[in-house]
């Protein structure tokens, strides 16, 4: 209940920089909903603003589950976990080359 109260707080306040019509698209009402319950997105797809959110909620430890590309990853230390992949495979520009440890 506490991350809960302290997630809708950041948002409100992070999100106090959008105009109201940016506030109601779809995927900033979404991502507020799942981050409430310790469950985010974070791609190259998402608002810069929501990006940077889950980014600094991640760290504080109120998402305890991150669907992230690994866009999330690029020059950012993270304190995850556990990380599962989908695939070990990652597109070079010109085709597919095994991702080695």
């Amino acid at each position: 209940q506490e991350d809960k109260h302290y997630v809708a707080q950041f948002f409100r306040q992070a999100l106090s920089r959008l105009n109201e019509s940016d506030r109601q698209l779809q995927q900033v009402m979404n991502l507020q909903e799942m981050a409430k319950r310790g469950i985010a997105i974070h791609h190259s797809g998402v608002l810069p603003i929501l990006r940077e959110s889950v980014e600094l909620l991640f760290q504080t430890g109120r998402i305890k589950v991150l669907f992230a590309t690994e866009t999330f990853a690029m020059g950012i230390n993270m304190p995850a976990r556990t990380v599962l992949f989908d695939s070990l495979q990652k597109h070079d520009g010109k085709g597919f080359r095994e991702l080695v440890p």
